[in-house]
């Protein structure tokens, strides 16, 4: 009758190395890995550590990975408010008998500019790099190492695709291409894929998309026009799916009740009810990195000509994105 402690308690263990195997002794901590009341049961665990935090301090977690953001206008500023949030991060965890792993600690600075490497007084530095959840971070949010990354990845699944054509249909090529390089490219869309990328990133984008599309027509000689793949595959181009994840997700963040993130956009944008059927925003917010502030990444919502923000439901909004953004 006491699920949760049961879960817990009265579990043995035991090492076993080649052939060797130690005597089995009792877990008196911990949960096992991989369960699904795990995280759940570390986010109550650790539930207090934002009370600890400053107010306008962000923590972003999931179990033991955390993200923890710190906003300042001077990089003085910043380094005092980092170093003094981290060592009430540190003070904390070690009170409830956690211990923090600085080796995989980092450090990333984001500015306009190309900020300097900020150096804590426990030796910790900033990296111009970071990966995050599979998404590669650069201090200017430039994104184009997210984009060789991605490309480099999926390369070997399009050449896999343009042999297996020997012997498989096109539907069925279609499905593999969807499933395994569309999978990976799209990845988290809404964060990186933006119209801010850089031009190059753009033509890279394209390029490896019809290459993978004309893998799935067997155009290997080129013939086809790009508008065609389109046509034939009903494949979105990165730059339709690009408006789509966008509006898709701010209509779901803006429309959503009593959440975070939508309180958070909300106090960061002023809508514009002049034109109540397009989407017309003045960004208040003083936090930009490059051209990548809140505006700037819903300038998709100037082609939409209904009212987004009204009490429509999800299916109605699905198919009116669908119907600007994805036709052929």
């Amino acid at each position: 009758m006491n699920p949760i402690m049961d879960f817990l308690t009265a579990r043995r263990m035991y090492v076993k190395y080649n052939r060797g195997k130690s005597p089995t002794g009792n877990l008196n901590v911990g949960c096992v890995q991989g369960s699904v009341l795990g995280p759940k049961l570390f986010a109550l665990y650790c539930k207090d550590l934002i009370v600890k935090l400053p107010s306008d301090v962000h923590i972003t977690a999931y179990a033991d990975d955390s993200y923890v953001t710190v906003f300042d206008d001077t990089m003085d500023g910043l380094k005092l408010k980092i170093e003094q949030v981290l060592d009430t991060h540190e003070q904390y965890l070690e009170s409830i008998g956690m211990v923090v792993n600085k080796a995989k600690t980092e450090l990333i600075v984001f500015d306009k500019k190309d900020p300097p490497i900020l150096e804590l007084r426990n030796g910790i530095k900033s990296r111009k790099n970071i990966k995050a959840l599979g998404i590669h971070l650069s201090s200017n949010l430039d994104w184009s190492e997210h984009v060789t990354h991605i490309l480099s990845k999926t390369s070997h699944i399009i050449n896999k695709v343009k042999f297996l054509r020997r012997w498989i249909d096109q539907d069925t090529a279609l499905k593999l291409i969807t499933s395994q390089y569309f999978g990976i490219v799209y990845y988290a869309a809404p964060v990186w894929l933006t119209p801010q990328l850089s031009a190059v990133s753009w033509q890279r984008l394209n390029s490896s998309h019809y290459r993978a599309l004309r893998a799935v027509v067997g155009d290997y000689k080129r013939k086809l026009p790009r508008a065609v793949l389109n046509i034939i595959t009903k494949r979105a181009t990165p730059r339709q799916w690009s408006n789509y994840a966008a509006c898709s997700l701010a209509i779901k963040l803006f429309n959503g009740q009593d959440t975070r993130i939508g309180d958070e956009m909300r106090k960061q944008c002023y809508i514009n009810d002049r034109q109540p059927r397009k989407g017309t925003f003045f960004d208040t917010s003083k936090y930009k990195v490059g051209r990548h502030n809140f505006v700037n990444r819903l300038n998709a919502f100037s082609n939409l000509d209904f009212d987004w923000i009204g009490e429509h439901s999800k299916d109605y909004i699905r198919r009116n994105l669908k119907r600007q953004f994805i036709t052929f």
